[in-house]
């Protein structure tokens, strides 16, 4: 018995003085970062309808020793939720077979994914993320078998913001006779509507006269809204401001839009146009305006008119490559004219 308590008192005294810890030794942490950059590598968290970004997940071995794990392919994947539903992932489809990958980690270094973002939205047919405050969050399928991943996985949070925003659209409406259309708006692109007259909802449902009265009150329908820029900058006009009016009626009367129509924009848009003495005006067709914003009716014009412009102000003047001029269009049967400017403020 004696011998037994000195054997237990001899280890007790050897651990206290050598200070030994009898506890199970905690493993390593590996740390995880994700962030979103621009292309070049810098920090942000605001994004253009359009711009692409990436989003770069690290894992990160500072244990100070190489590190084993296996894991099974993709290793991870990134994927961005919005109003707490997944939109976007960088492996919409994982491998059917799931192959078990071994590997070592070596003590200072990463292992890096980089999603060069952002993807269309899952089940959408539309080519940008829409405007909107996005989550980046990663799946993991890696286990390390001598350190601990850091349970709490990061996410980031970033913004996707409209690049452009579409003044004072008018939609005039002329049908042979009287009647009930339904008028939808669409942004293939992204974007969305920021105030309406009537009001939007999910579509104009109204009755228009064929002198253009609409629901016996409006004489157009009037949106703004916020698209990605896709606008053609290749050619237009540099003009003065003085002879702004005289530009604007002659333009828009060539376009086949009729007095009352260009009435309505000259009283709008020449009072806002005076704190510049030029302006570099691109004008948008159909086609360019189609790819921001794309116009459903219920019944099919016979005659479609749009004409956007993008102005933008300038200290002085510069030589613009001008359009190619158009045969104007003859206004017959059920006739749809709409008008909108983008207001630019950079010189």
């Amino acid at each position: 018995m004696m011998r037994e308590q000195l054997i237990f008192t001899t280890v007790f005294l050897f651990l206290l003085f050598t200070g030994c810890d009898t506890t199970t030794p905690q493993l390593p942490q590996v740390i995880t970062t994700i962030e979103c950059t621009d292309l070049n590598g810098n920090m942000k968290s605001e994004f253009l309808v359009g711009e692409e970004f990436l989003i770069r997940f690290t894992i990160i071995n500072n244990s100070g020793k190489d590190l084993i794990y296996n894991y099974t392919l993709p290793l991870s994947n990134i994927y961005l939720k919005n109003n707490d539903s997944i939109v976007s992932q960088q492996y919409p489809q994982l491998p059917i077979e799931r192959v078990f990958i071994n590997d070592t980690l070596k003590k200072n270094s990463s292992i890096v994914n980089i999603w060069r973002a952002p993807s269309p939205p899952l089940s959408s047919t539309i080519v940008y993320l829409r405007p909107g405050t996005y989550t980046a969050s990663v799946f993991l399928n890696i286990y390390f078998t001598n350190a601990n991943i850091d349970f709490y996985i990061p996410s980031t949070t970033f913004t996707i913001k409209s690049s452009f925003t579409v003044r004072k659209p008018n939609i005039y409406l002329y049908p042979p006779t009287t009647d009930t259309l339904l008028i939808n708006i669409r942004f293939p692109s992204g974007g969305h509507i920021i105030q309406s007259e009537p009001e939007y909802g999910t579509g104009w449902n109204v009755i228009v006269e064929p002198s253009g009265l609409i629901n016996g009150t409006y004489s157009y329908l009037f949106y703004e809204g916020e698209t990605p820029d896709l606008a053609q900058y290749e050619w237009g006009w540099c003009v003065a401001k003085d002879t702004l009016t005289s530009f604007f009626r002659n333009n828009l009367a060539s376009a086949g839009f009729i007095e009352k129509e260009i009435k309505d924009f000259l009283d709008y848009w020449i009072p806002l146009l005076k704190d510049s003495p030029f302006y570099i005006i691109y004008p948008q067709n159909n086609a360019d305006i189609n790819k921001m914003i794309q116009l459903s009716i219920s019944k099919n014009p016979t005659t479609l008119i749009r004409l956007f412009y993008v102005i933008k102000k300038t200290s002085k003047p510069s030589f613009i490559a001008p359009p190619h001029r158009t045969e104007p269009i003859q206004r017959r049967g059920f006739v749809v004219a709409e008008w909108g400017v983008y207001l630019m403020s950079k010189h």
